[in-house]
């Protein structure tokens, strides 16, 4: 699922992956533009996100961040995310992703 947001122009965007048969989803990205950034799109865009999975059925939503990207770390874990493990050297420079889910709560 591909999400956008708009402003006066492209904002942000949002891509969620589903699986046949999985009550997991997986936030694969979240992008802002640089002119949005700090205005809580990020936020927004993953509460959306959230919102989709469980309207697919899933009870759970996992992603991975650089180790290195503390503003998403924070965020992600300010929004009820906890992290569940590490994939080592998974990124081209190297570095290692983090890996968070978060039980999605019908609501």
């Amino acid at each position: 699922m591909f999400l956008v947001a708009e402003g006066d122009g492209l904002a942000g965007t949002a891509i969620v992956l589903f699986r046949p048969g999985s009550a997991i989803a997986r936030l694969y990205s979240i992008a802002v533009v640089p002119a949005m950034s700090g205005k809580g799109l990020g936020k927004l865009l993953l509460k959306a996100a959230e919102r989709v999975a469980r309207r697919r059925g899933c009870d759970t939503i996992r992603l991975e961040v650089h180790e290195t990207n503390h503003a998403a770390i924070a965020r992600y874990r300010k929004q009820g995310y906890q992290e569940f493990g590490r994939h080592r050297h998974y990124y081209d420079d190297g570095g290692d992703a983090l890996r968070f889910h978060k039980k999605l709560v019908r609501g």
